[in-house]
């Protein structure tokens, strides 16, 4: 994926699926990059997921859908 695939005024689907060995990153349902083989089981974590927000200071400015 690069920039000129991202244009601002329009809104896009971003997916990131993980299928037990590469990660596929689908920009508005085309696979735009699929990851090296991936080994080891996936971590959990009891932290909280922040969504449009970087250190409880930075906010993303435009609308999130279907989280």
């Amino acid at each position: 994926m690069n920039s000129n695939d991202i244009h601002l005024g329009i809104s896009h689907q971003i997916t990131a699926v993980y299928n037990g060995s590469n990660i596929r990153i689908y920009l508005d349902g085309m696979l735009k990059n699929t990851s090296n083989p991936i080994t080891g089981n996936i971590s959990t974590s009891d932290v909280p997921v922040f969504i449009g927000q970087i250190n409880n200071s930075e906010f993303f400015n435009g609308f999130i859908y279907e989280i």
